[in-house]
């Protein structure tokens, strides 16, 4: 894989690394609403909503975990939203 091609591939997972993070905040916005609002979700109960948003938020995690990795090396980037470099192997990502 050429440089050209790593930069791209980067570019695409940071993508959808920062659509993972705004539904995230999304599913967390969504809790709090029905933390202050419970009568919004009338046919469903409070336990259950806040349940199905931890689910799916456990699966964006899981998601973000697979998703957020160095295309040369494939190990994790870490907690930056976009290093330059990749902490393990070095390769230039922008």
């Amino acid at each position: 894989m050429d440089l050209t091609d790593i930069q791209k591939t980067y570019r695409s997972r940071r993508n959808r690394q920062i659509i993972i993070g705004l539904l995230a905040l999304l599913g967390f916005a969504a809790m709090l609403y029905i933390n202050v609002y419970p009568q919004a979700m009338a046919p469903l109960k409070p336990l259950q909503v806040v349940l199905l948003v931890l689910v799916l938020e456990a699966g964006m995690l899981i998601a973000s975990l697979l998703n957020w990795r160095c295309p040369n090396c494939n190990k994790h980037l870490g907690r930056g939203w976009n290093p330059k470099a990749c902490p393990k192997c070095g390769v230039e990502l922008r």
